[in-house]
């Protein structure tokens, strides 16, 4: 993680907030398996070790990660925000890319199940009433920009932008001033709200 995106910790700690970046088990310096479902498990776990109550938290995911920040929001509904960038809006979608069903020995309709179970982001999202935060290139030729839109309408408080330039791998780097402006302005809104005379 630190090798794609050397600078954004200090990018992020510069609009005043601590940052801990999350390694998928099995990846980077992280022991044990990966497994779609499995990391689920890993959220709760993850979140329960930090020095801070959920309530000071805002959850970050983007691509594949936005699952998981998902899952966080929705084992810690008290969590203060939650940022989407790039977010998957339909994981089967995205396993229908990759694998058949029956190349992991089971049926579709199973399978369908089996991921609207764990990994539909759709009533997570709908039962968070914190603020969201959807920041998507509008040209991702990866995870295409309805995905983004689903995510969004999806959530009560959701703020939606679209940012000009990139693609799936270089929102940061292709729109830096505007993305972290979009994450200042919503850093800054928690922030006020938080505030015990606002």
């Amino acid at each position: 993680m630190a090798d794609c995106l050397p600078e954004f910790a200090a990018d992020l700690t510069a609009l005043g907030v601590n940052v801990l970046f999350v390694e998928y088990r099995g990846y980077g310096a992280s022991s044990g398996e990966p497994g779609l479902a499995r990391l689920l498990d890993d959220v709760p776990a993850i979140v329960k070790v930090l020095p801070i109550t959920p309530s000071q938290l805002v959850a970050f995911g983007r691509s594949l990660g936005s699952l998981y920040a998902v899952e966080l929001v929705h084992c810690f509904p008290e969590s203060a925000g939650l940022i989407i960038e790039s977010g998957i809006a339909d994981p089967l979608e995205r396993i229908l890319l990759r694998v058949r069903p029956e190349e992991v020995d089971t049926t579709a309709a199973d399978l369908a199940a089996e991921v609207r179970a764990r990994l539909d982001p759709e009533p997570k999202l709908r039962a968070y009433t914190g603020p969201v935060l959807v920041l998507h290139a509008k040209e991702d030729t990866m995870v295409d920009s309805s995905h983004a839109m689903r995510n969004a309408s999806y959530a009560k408080r959701a703020t939606l932008r679209f940012l000009p330039e990139g693609d799936h791998n270089s929102i940061f780097e292709d729109n830096r001033e505007e993305y972290l402006a979009a994450l200042s302005e919503f850093l800054k809104g928690i922030a006020m709200a938080a505030r015990p005379d606002s």
